[in-house]
């Protein structure tokens, strides 16, 4: 077999764009510093990457998920502590008003604050979080309560389906907010209910009536007070969860980086080596092609 110029020439041309190629594969690692960038490149891995990424971005949403109901959970708190507070204080009214030292005209000034206190109430219980009615239920574009202005006001609480719920992990949901009627009452019963009745006492000058309107208060109080501590309970959960995606989300994106980072000085040390090579093939090629009788005589 005759080795020929031609047949060393096209050897020497092939050796050098296979160091071409090694060098792009090089720049191209160095660049972006992936390893893996498609699937050509190694399919396993960019399949098992593409997974894991997959998974990343459903732990992000449920990050955002987990930061709203929490954001929501804080808000309810604010609210049940200041109704909380808005009892106590009808608590305080409906005691000195029932003493032998109160009068007609002492409960009559008592009375324009439970009102104030009645309409605040009120207020709390249409509390918006995100531009929806944080206490509304199902039906969150409207206000759960309407107060009804007279000499004694009147309302009324709408009646509705639990609220949405917050989708915290793959089959773990969370619903954060109480519906108006379980925290405020109805017309019946509850505290706009009772603040309502000791107003109704107030006006009447009735004293006795004003003494029976603690028992209503105290209960509507433990009712504001055990839904405080639900809510604590869900901001637990809440903080737990979220924790859970935090490692999670750290733990998948280890992963994917070992899958399909590069080690960046190990891929410059590589490039450098490629070039060196791709330098080297370049001068001999050139001495080769240079390569004839002429010269070989000469």
């Amino acid at each position: 077999m005759r080795i020929t110029n031609a047949v060393i020439t096209n050897n020497a041309i092939r050796a050098m764009l296979t160091s071409q190629r090694g060098i792009d594969e090089g720049t191209r690692r160095v660049t972006s510093g992936l390893r893996v960038d498609r699937l050509s490149t190694d399919p396993t891995a960019g399949s098992e990457a593409m997974r894991a990424g997959s998974e990343l971005r459903a732990l992000t949403q449920y990050g955002r998920n987990i930061d709203r109901a929490t954001a929501a959970s804080t808000t309810q708190e604010n609210v049940l502590n200041s109704m909380g507070d808005l009892l106590t204080r009808a608590q305080e009214l409906a005691l000195s008003q029932s003493s032998d030292t109160a009068s007609a005209q002492t409960r009559a000034a008592v009375k324009v604050e439970i009102d104030q206190i009645l309409r605040m109430a009120a207020a709390l219980a249409n509390t918006q979080h995100e531009g929806v009615y944080l206490f509304g239920g199902a039906e969150s574009t409207t206000p759960p309560v309407v107060v009804i202005d007279g000499p004694i006001p009147s309302f009324t609480v709408a009646t509705t389906a639990p609220g949405p719920e917050y989708e915290l992990a793959p089959g773990q949901r969370l619903r954060v907010a109480d519906r108006a009627e379980e925290v405020f009452g109805t017309p019946a019963t509850g505290a706009l209910a009772s603040l309502r009745a000791l107003s109704v006492a107030l006006d009447a000058n009735d004293r006795a009536g004003v003494a029976a309107t603690s028992a209503g208060l105290n209960a509507a109080f433990q009712v504001v007070q055990d839904r405080i501590g639900a809510t604590g309970a869900r901001a637990n959960q809440l903080d737990v969860t979220r924790s859970n995606v935090d490692a999670l989300t750290l733990t998948l994106t280890a992963y994917r980086s070992e899958l399909v980072d590069v080690d960046i000085e190990q891929a410059i040390t590589e490039l450098v080596a490629k070039q060196t090579t791709y330098q080297a093939a370049m001068l001999a090629t050139s001495k080769v092609i240079d390569l004839n009788l002429t010269n070989y005589i000469r």
